[in-house]
């Protein structure tokens, strides 16, 4: 059966009509809508970056904070911290990890 058509068998019974469900069709299509939305929101983020020029002035900055950034870029910083986020996430970007704090670097952090 074509990608496009619904995929479930029906069978007859006296008066009633039975439908079986594909629930591996129907994770993969979640799957896909997954993608598209996720996809959606990255292209969302990047005209956001493009717009405000925040792509520009990461090139021109050395590794930075985010509060670097939109000092930089003279944006506030959580909208900023909220973009890279997307932008890691989607791998357009990659960052690397402060050092932990001495007092959590052998998993005991105080609660």
């Amino acid at each position: 059966m074509p990608d496009t058509q619904i995929q479930a068998e029906t069978r007859q019974t006296i008066g009633t009509t039975a439908t079986t469900f594909d629930q591996a069709r129907s994770e993969q299509f979640m799957g896909r809508m997954v993608e598209f939305m996720n996809g959606a929101a990255v292209s969302m983020m990047a005209a956001i970056g493009h717009k405000t020029r925040l792509f520009d002035t990461m090139a021109a900055l050395p590794a930075a904070s985010s509060q670097q950034v939109a000092d930089a870029a003279r944006l506030d910083e959580r909208y900023v911290r909220e973009w890279l986020a997307v932008m890691v996430t989607a791998g357009w970007w990659s960052m690397t990890p402060p050092p932990a704090p001495t007092a959590c670097r052998r998993n005991t952090c105080p609660s």
